[in-house]
C-alpha cells in the first residue's frame, strides 16, 4: 500500500505542478508556488523508490523461505544440491519470464493426492 499511495502523491503532485505553472506563468512572483508540488513529486518519488526496495526484498525472502514449498506445488522433485537447485531455477525463470519450455522435467505426483481423488 505503501508503494501505491507513494506513486499515486509522486504523479498527482507532478501533474497538479504542470497546471500550476501553465496557469502561474504570466503571473511574476506567484511562479514561486508552482515548486511546492513539484517538491511533493520529487519526496513522493523518492519515498517510492524506498518502498519498492523494501517490497522487492520482502518478495526475495519469501521465495528463499518458501522455494522447496513452490517445487512441491509445481510437483517438481526437490533438488539435491545447490548446482541442480540452481539449474531448476534458472529453468522455471526462463520459463516464467520468456515463455521458454520446460525440458528434461519429471513431475512427482504424491501416492496420497491421487488416492484422494478416487
Amino acid at each position: 500500500m505503501q508503494l501505491d499511495a507513494t506513486c499515486r502523491l509522486s504523479a498527482t503532485a507532478l501533474i497538479v505542478g504542470i497546471i500550476t505553472l501553465v496557469l502561474l506563468v504570466d503571473d511574476g512572483g506567484w511562479l514561486v508556488l508552482a515548486a511546492v508540488p513539484f517538491f511533493l513529486s520529487w519526496v513522493g518519488y523518492k519515498a517510492a523508490i524506498s518502498a519498492a526496495v523494501a517490497y522487492g526484498e520482502m518478495l526475495s525472502v519469501a521465495f528463499d523461505l518458501h522455494r522447496f514449498d513452490v517445487l512441491k506445488a509445481l510437483h517438481l522433485s526437490l533438488p539435491t544440491d545447490a548446482v541442480t537447485e540452481a539449474d531448476i531455477n534458472k529453468q522455471l525463470s526462463l520459463f516464467w519470464m520468456q515463455d521458454v519450455p520446460l525440458m528434461d522435467v519429471q513431475y512427482v505426483h504424491d501416492r496420497s493426492e491421487s488416492e484422494s481423488d478416487d
